[in-house]
Formats: structure tokens, sequence, C-alpha cells
């Protein structure tokens, strides 16, 4: 699995002379630390993405079942 760019997605491979994550397509070069740090703060968002979603959902089947036993 290669590295994606945080930027555009594309693939970026580590060019040893400059010590530099490269992007392949957008040319964005970047520091291991913050190449770390740009995919962190992804993931960051990400999971808060996913956790808003997860909540979204255990109310809408709160609802329902709410709704399912009021209607007995």
């Amino acid at each position: 699995m290669s590295a994606r760019c945080p930027e555009c997605g594309g693939e970026m491979f580590f060019d040893y002379k400059s010590k530099h994550y490269v992007c392949k397509s957008c040319g964005i070069m970047l520091t291991p630390v913050k190449f770390r740090e740009e995919w962190q703060k992804i993931r960051e968002e990400l999971r808060a993405e996913r956790e808003k979603l997860l909540e979204e959902e255990r109310k809408q089947r709160r609802f329902q079942l709410k709704k399912k036993w009021l209607t007995r």
C-alpha cells in the first residue's frame, strides 16, 4: 500500500535525497513529521464524522423503537 497525498489523494513517494515525501500528482513536499501530522488531522476528522453518523443512526433506531412500542 502506497502513501497518499493529503491534498489531492495522489501517490506519494519518499525522496531520500531531500528526505521529504513528494506527491507524484501535485508535487507537494512534506517532511515525515508534517506528513504524519497531516494524516493524523485527516484521521481525526474522519473519526469525528463517523461518530456523528453513528450517533444519528442510534437516534433513528431509538425513534423507530419508540414508535414501534407506542403504536402497539
